[in-house]
């Protein structure tokens, strides 16, 4: 990390892009480097967010160093023993739902198979993985329906659907009424 930063204040005028893309380099050279595919893990860092939050380049050094140590320590912990896998992507799910969240990518957080996982989740929640992801992308795209301004479209895009009419489909699917009728219900 050290001799990364040496490199990176040598570099003349940086914008805040270039830093967060050479730091999301570096995340993805330690990671890849620490575990098989680090690509699993590259979401638990927001290093856009830190870019913005630090005001010097050394504050985003430091932090920086300690999320990588914290990722690094909870990556141990969670492939080693996790005591409640269900809660564990349960809560992850409820943090990250807008990001693109595959079965592969949330069974390999709890080191399950995917098909063993998605049975488990069913037998303790007494509904599918897919399921449960879908009505928590509702029930934030509610919360985000509230705001007039928003257009349907930045909703569905907001808590992670990429395809406005499956967002239609799957909200009306789970509340009975279309984003349209949920927001004209409110006002």
């Amino acid at each position: 990390l050290d001799s990364f930063w040496s490199y990176v204040q040598l570099l003349p005028s940086l914008s805040p892009s270039t830093i967060w893309r050479l730091a999301f380099d570096l995340v993805f050279y330690v990671m890849s480097h620490l575990y098989e595919d680090p690509r699993l893990y590259l979401g638990l860092i927001d290093i856009e967010t830190l870019c913005r939050r630090s005001a010097t380049l050394d504050d985003f050094k430091t932090e920086l160093r300690g999320k990588l140590i914290s990722l690094s320590q909870q990556i141990r912990d969670t492939s080693n023993s996790v005591i409640d896998p269900v809660g564990y992507v349960t809560s992850f799910i409820d943090t990250n739902y807008h990001r693109d969240l595959g079965l592969e990518l949330l069974s390999s957080l709890v080191g399950m198979n995917s098909n063993y996982f998605c049975t488990l989740f069913r037998k303790k929640t007494g509904r599918s993985l897919v399921q449960y992801l879908q009505q928590t992308r509702i029930d934030k795209a509610r919360y985000y329906l509230a705001d007039s301004s928003l257009r349907i479209v930045d909703v569905a895009l907001e808590v992670g659907f990429n395809d406005d009419k499956y967002f239609h489909k799957i909200f009306k699917k789970v509340t009975g009424m279309t984003p349209t009728q949920y927001r004209s219900e409110l006002y």
